[in-house]
């Protein structure tokens, strides 16, 4: 009998614990969210990040992610960006400018929710009404087009799908070749054929 309440007493200490844990937890997942597209969208000349370095920051916000056991929502998120201004897209000179220019376009998919814009923008101050593209592009197929191959290839060994489709049908393949990433391109083919091995 006592050896059954010691157990009981136990069990209710663990669970009181990891309640605790829970509502003092200081991480916020939408923020990671931002974080793990930013680096997605941020090539390692473009801000004087070396490759190495996105990859480690990378492997800190899945390590905060594990903990949370939130890893698997992290890797699902999808993107929405607001359409191309026009007036804009004469000014937008060279890959580096477009892709800050894109940074400042980017929500998160959340279909239960309003998007939530991860980066103040003057573009979306100017126009209210925003129309989106219908994309949807996932976490992967933003760092084909964008990324170093490191983080790539980090995203797939933490189980991404090589691919995973976007919602018009697009795979991050394709995301690689139209915006000229062949390290990119080379990755994801060798992962594609070991999958089908």
């Amino acid at each position: 009998m006592v050896y059954c309440l010691n157990a009981l007493l136990i069990v209710l200490l663990t669970l009181s614990v990891q309640l605790q844990a829970a509502f003092c937890s200081d991480y916020n997942f939408e923020e990671e969210q931002m974080s793990l597209v930013l680096i997605c969208l941020t090539s390692a000349g473009d801000d004087g990040k070396s490759s190495q370095m996105l990859v480690q920051e990378l492997e800190k916000i899945c390590e905060r992610a594990k903990k949370e056991n939130r890893l698997k929502d992290l890797l699902e998120t999808e993107v929405l960006f607001s359409s191309l201004n026009s007036k804009c897209s004469n000014v937008i000179t060279g890959e580096s400018s477009y892709r800050k220019y894109l940074k400042k376009r980017v929500f998160i998919a959340d279909l239960h929710k309003k998007p939530k814009c991860l980066e103040s923008s003057e573009y979306l101050s100017n126009y209210p009404s925003v129309i989106f593209e219908i994309s949807k592009p996932g976490i992967l197929h933003l760092a084909a087009a964008h990324a170093p191959w490191e983080v790539v290839e980090y995203l797939i060994n933490q189980g991404m799908n090589p691919k995973k489709l976007d919602s018009t049908g697009k795979n991050p393949m394709l995301y690689a070749q139209v915006f000229q990433r062949p390290d990119n391109q080379k990755i994801l083919f060798a992962r594609m054929n070991a999958a089908i091995s």
